[in-house]
C-alpha cells in the first residue's frame, strides 16, 4: 500500500509521517489519565482557592502521579 507510486496521495501522507513521533501519551496510559485529571490544574486550583504552598501543592500532585503510574504497572 504504501508503496504504490500510482497514488500521490500516499507519498505526501508518507512524507508527512516520517518525522514524527508517537506522543508520550500513546507510547504510557497512565499519562493520558494524569491529564485526564487534570493534576497540575488541580495543584493551581488548590494553591489559589485552598491557600496551600506551592510546596504542599506539588507535593500532593506528585503523590497522586505517582498513585496513577503505580495502578498501570
Amino acid at each position: 500500500f504504501w508503496t504504490n507510486k500510482e497514488d500521490p496521495h500516499i507519498s505526501v501522507a508518507l512524507k508527512q509521517f516520517e518525522n514524527t513521533r508517537s506522543s508520550y501519551v500513546v507510547l504510557n496510559p497512565a499519562y493520558s489519565e494524569v491529564l485526564s485529571e487534570n493534576v497540575w490544574a488541580e495543584a493551581i486550583y488548590n494553591i489559589a482557592t485552598k491557600k496551600l504552598t506551592v510546596e504542599k501543592a506539588a507535593d500532593q500532585a506528585i503523590k497522586k502521579i505517582e498513585t496513577i503510574f503505580s495502578e498501570w504497572k
